[in-house]
């Protein structure tokens, strides 16, 4: 079964886990440091899973979610977050809005052809 929503959802999940832990730390120390563990893993995991143009899924908004959750922490230096910005940055219209999808046309003909495919 391949579902889309899950490579959609795995880098704002990682990002609000990131921030939640940042800023509401568990109060049982073994489970604070367990998740203390988990921070740089997860962080290496959403380095991996972001395209070299820094647009999560060619998406503004869940880039710029990911990028300010990140920011918000003071991760404002970390790569993730810069390839994140430049993104957004390249991806303006001149209006100053951002499209929803950089290429929607593409996204929806992709998931045409994969339901045909079964």
């Amino acid at each position: 079964v391949r579902l889309p929503v899950v490579s959609y959802a795995l880098p704002a999940l990682i990002a609000i886990g990131q921030v939640r832990h940042h800023f509401r730390k568990p109060r049982n120390p073994i489970t604070r440091f367990i998740r203390n563990l988990a921070v740089k893993r997860s962080l290496k995991k959403l380095i991996s899973i972001q395209p070299t143009n820094g647009g999560f899924l060619e998406a503004a908004p869940l880039t710029s979610f990911v990028t300010m959750s990140l920011a918000g922490m003071g991760l404002t230096d970390h790569p993730v977050v810069q390839k994140g910005l430049q993104f957004l940055l390249d991806s303006v219209r001149p209006d100053g809005s951002w499209p929803i999808d950089t290429n929607l046309a593409t996204w929806t003909t992709t998931l045409s052809v994969n339901a045909i495919e079964g």
